[in-house]
């Protein structure tokens, strides 16, 4: 039930009201929204209508395919690598013993920016608690990447921990 407050005209309680159906549309098919995007939105609706525009329903539309950031095809994850990233150290800790636990003999831990110092307690966790001297640590790579596109380019560390588990 939508109820108009005193004062409001309809056809701007019209225009929060379509705002609000393209909201619980977008979030029925499962699409995340922005706080900001809603915002901008109900905006542009009642601006149109403060200065006599009518109201279209191509001004309250929802950010298209071609607003968003082009996604990069992703290079597939080879499967004797794990990825560190803000999961709990308990859950690439339990990963890396599956791993191991396969059969296989190598293992490459590799993480970026800040997960960095969780890939290297994730190793020390299962070197030193669970394979007690077990696991020989053959190589750390360290380096730099560049991440993100246009005026938003910037520099991260990344590390690359290889782990050989001992007979």
């Amino acid at each position: 039930m939508f109820v108009i407050p005193l004062g409001v005209s309809l056809s701007r309680a019209l225009a929060v009201m379509i705002a609000l159906n393209r909201l619980s549309a977008t979030i029925r098919q499962g699409q995340g929204l922005w706080m900001v995007n809603l915002h901008k939105e109900l905006g542009k609706a009642l601006h149109a209508l403060d200065y006599g525009g009518e109201l279209r329903m191509s001004e309250t539309t929802m950010p298209l395919a071609e607003e968003q950031r082009p996604t990069k095809p992703r290079e597939p994850i080879p499967p004797d690598t794990i990825f560190v990233g803000k999961k709990p150290l308990m859950a690439y800790v339990t990963a890396m013993m599956m791993h191991f636990q396969t059969g296989a003999k190598e293992l490459s831990v590799m993480a970026r920016g800040q997960a960095i110092s969780r890939a290297v307690d994730v190793v020390e966790v299962v070197s030193r608690r669970f394979y007690a001297g077990k696991l020989n640590i053959k190589n750390i790579s360290i380096g730099t990447e560049v991440v993100g596109e246009g005026d938003d380019i910037r520099n991260v560390s990344t590390i690359d921990i290889r782990v050989e588990k001992l007979a």
